[in-house]
């Protein structure tokens, strides 16, 4: 097991900037994130974006990035928010703008199954 802090360090994000944000309660931060974690947008959205449905992949992708930034985790957050933009945009490959948000969600899933049980 990793700590909360441990985590946020290994995805290069800023785990200060969160526990600020919630008032210095790190059992804030793992309540949250435990509640990411069991989340099921992440799956709603590959199931989109697999069915080609830009409008799911988009109300998805949104929802993520919602969640993310709030959570301090940019780096999956931002990828999210390049979708969303894109999708807004009219001219997209959702296969494309998905694939950096798998890898970002891959390195984040692999860091809260290090510090939550």
């Amino acid at each position: 097991m990793i700590t909360v802090a441990e985590a946020y360090s290994e995805l290069n994000e800023n785990y200060d900037a969160v526990l600020s944000r919630l008032m210095g309660k790190e059992n804030l931060v793992l309540k949250y994130l435990t509640m990411f974690k069991n989340d099921t947008t992440y799956e709603a959205l590959t199931s989109a974006v697999e069915a080609g449905s830009a409008e799911d992949a988009l109300r998805a992708a949104h929802s993520l990035k919602g969640m993310c930034f709030n959570l301090g985790l940019i780096n999956l957050g931002t990828a999210c928010s390049n979708l969303v933009d894109a999708v807004r945009g009219g001219e997209y490959d959702l296969n494309q703008l998905y694939a950096p948000i798998k890898v970002e969600y891959a390195k984040v899933a692999a860091a809260l199954d290090k510090c939550i049980e």
